[in-house]
């Protein structure tokens, strides 16, 4: 089975705004999501993964491009995690 390359999706402030507020990208059945949120200062990125599998974590990095490997890899380790609690 050919395995095809996920993409992320970029969603912008506003049509007239180009400012990148979030960026999705479904993997399985799972949506992981990076995105901004008004509670929080606006040079922070968070991370939130769907179906309710975390939800607002913080990134360490500022940028979106490196931001989004680094949710990648809490989804990564929350899974692996639970693997190693069901063996």
């Amino acid at each position: 089975m050919e395995k095809t390359q996920q993409k992320w999706i970029d969603r912008k402030k506003r049509y007239d705004n180009p400012e990148i507020v979030s960026s999705e990208i479904y993997l399985g059945m799972f949506r992981l999501n990076v995105h901004k949120h008004i509670d929080y200062p606006k040079n922070i990125w968070l991370a939130s993964c769907y179906p309710d599998i975390f939800k607002c974590r913080e990134l360490k990095n500022k940028d979106l491009e490196k931001a989004k490997p680094e949710a990648v890899e809490i989804l990564k380790t929350i899974l692996k995690d639970a693997l190693k609690a069901l063996n």
